[in-house]
């Protein structure tokens, strides 16, 4: 299975590089390397140098155990995709460790673990549903772009998916004055100004489309389903249940139980096992204002989906070799098969260990910029939609 940068790819990262630009900031710099050393012989012609051997992974892995950590609850897509590529892991990490997945729903209290208190040793990573650059720049907490990315699946190509719909797409419901749409989050992104919640409302309003927005205090992808299930809502917005559908729910997309009436990604949706996308890029019917502020709150949380990292402070040739390895480990196409199989979602779009490091690099100072507008904003959804 041949992997590709696609060209949604390179314009994220155009779009990235823009946005730092326009609010001033300066160009990322590299990730220092080594100066070699030049070579003590006397003052004769020096040598060919001995290329260093390259880490040894065996060495470091042989009877450890590597805990992969998802920053989410059981039973979510998250939490499920991390338990299954534990299941395969093992034999294509030298010294073949062993590998188990934990939970702590928690996400600040994950993040603040992994930048000061996990092992450097390459036996904890993070998995991540989101970057979550906004902890960085709150509290004098580590900043996300310290982190050593290690890889994701795709960008976080976000759909709005609804069940029940009686609306084709999401802008056909412009000026109504019914509320129709209905979304849940848990109430630590609310309260947090989440990304999701943030672009959820800036969309619908610029559409001129009424939502009603309900807290709550779990919202992972199996809460979501039972929440559709008994009517508590019908709306929502994520990155691989559009791709899971046709397995958890089969049949669900194909009869039009569940329609995708908005794609918010920079990557275009790719059709799931069922279906099309219903709806094209919510931002070719949106003002200009608007598309400003939904890339200001989005851009963060949508350049990586689902990902994993390793705390800061973790050695650089220790990095190096783990990336080097997943990327092999990912791009077999035995594996790509599985994590397509189970994920529903191609592997064309995957993002290794150094480009990743890089965007994070552009992505984190580009969101200080947006910090104020997202507070100031996040206040006024606060009171409007939630009463706090």
């Amino acid at each position: 299975m041949r992997v590709r940068k696609s060209l949604g790819l390179a314009l994220l990262t155009l779009a990235l590089a823009g946005l730092l630009a326009a609010c001033g900031g300066e160009t990322p710099t590299a990730t220092p390397t080594a100066t070699p050393k030049p070579a003590d012989n006397g003052g004769t012609t020096a040598a060919t140098p001995t290329p260093e051997p390259a880490f040894d992974l065996a060495a470091q892995f042989k009877g450890k155990t590597i805990r992969i950590m998802a920053n989410s609850n059981p039973g979510g897509g998250t939490d499920a995709q991390g338990r299954f590529m534990a299941t395969f892991l093992s034999q294509y990490i030298p010294g073949n460790p062993r590998f188990i997945v934990s939970n702590n729903g928690n996400k600040d209290g994950e993040y603040d673990y992994a930048a000061t208190r996990a092992p450097k040793d390459g036996t904890y990573w993070s998995w991540t549903s989101t970057p979550e650059l906004e902890r960085g720049h709150r509290d004098g907490a580590v900043k996300r772009s310290e982190f050593r990315f290690l890889w994701t699946q795709a960008p976080r190509n976000v759909q709005t998916l609804t069940y029940g719909s009686k609306y084709d797409c999401a802008w056909d419901a412009s000026g109504s004055s019914e509320a129709f749409f209905s979304f849940a989050d848990e109430i630590a992104d609310v309260e947090a100004g989440g990304a999701t919640i943030l672009a959820n409302v800036t969309y619908m309003e610029d559409l001129r489309v009424p939502i009603i927005y309900k807290a709550v205090a779990s919202a992972t992808t199996a809460d979501v389903l039972l929440m559709w299930e008994r009517g508590d809502i019908n709306s929502t917005s994520r990155n691989s249940l559009w791709y899971q559908l046709p397995t958890t729910r089969t049949g669900w997309v194909a009869d039009g139980t569940v329609r995708m009436v908005a794609d918010m990604g920079f990557t275009p949706a790719q059709p799931n096992a069922e279906s099309d996308p219903h709806c094209g890029q919510v931002r070719d019917k949106m003002t200009a204002e608007g598309i400003e502020k939904l890339n200001g709150f989005f851009n963060p949380s949508t350049y990586v989906g689902k990902s994993l990292w390793l705390p800061p402070g973790v050695d650089e040739e220790l990095w190096v070799a783990l990336g080097e390895t997943l990327k092999a480990t990912f791009s077999n196409p035995e594996v790509a098969k599985k994590m397509e199989d189970f994920t529903g979602q191609a592997m064309n779009e995957q993002m290794y260990y150094k480009e990743g490091q890089e965007l994070t690099v552009i992505t984190d100072p580009a969101y200080a910029k947006a910090i104020s507008l997202i507070d100031a904003e996040s206040a006024r959804i606060r009171e409007k939609y939630f009463g706090l």
